[in-house]
């Protein structure tokens, strides 16, 4: 589950609330992050009106929730490099956890990762870029 709350009162009445209680009761296991957007690039159906806070001194942890809607013309292409990008991700230096999600999984993907710092997740984040470029873009391997 991915929730959005108005302020950190609200969210911890949600998980004392009968609904979440009866949703972690059919869960396996869970885990809950509770986090605050430090930055956004683009946007979410739209949204992109954040407030933004400050990372918290001595925590070096840091989240994404990186999402992309998928363009007919690319699918083929897209689902044919997730193996080994996948691959990729999970061994990458410095990530701790990572989930994809869906809103509509065939054109609508999303995936939240925690990293041990932002370092990390640049990284990977500028890896990843050369990556669909080179396989969207051919052309580019000639420089």
């Amino acid at each position: 589950m991915l929730a959005v709350w108005q302020n950190h009162d609200d969210a911890l009445a949600f998980h004392s609330s009968p609904f979440f209680g009866r949703f972690i009761k059919n869960s396996i296991e869970r885990y809950t992050v509770f986090l605050e957007p430090l930055s956004s690039r683009g946007s979410w159906s739209g949204f992109n009106n954040w407030e933004f806070s400050e990372p918290l001194p001595g925590n070096e942890l840091i989240c994404a929730l990186t999402r992309a809607t998928l363009r007919k013309r690319f699918l083929f292409r897209f689902w044919c490099l997730v193996p080994s990008v996948s691959a990729e991700h999970q061994n990458h230096r410095g990530l701790l956890f990572s989930k994809g999600i869906g809103e509509y999984p065939w054109f609508e993907q999303a995936t939240f990762s925690i990293w041990e710092d932002f370092e990390c997740l640049d990284e990977f984040a500028y890896w990843i870029i050369i990556i669909l470029l080179q396989a969207f873009f051919p052309a580019l391997n000639e420089f």
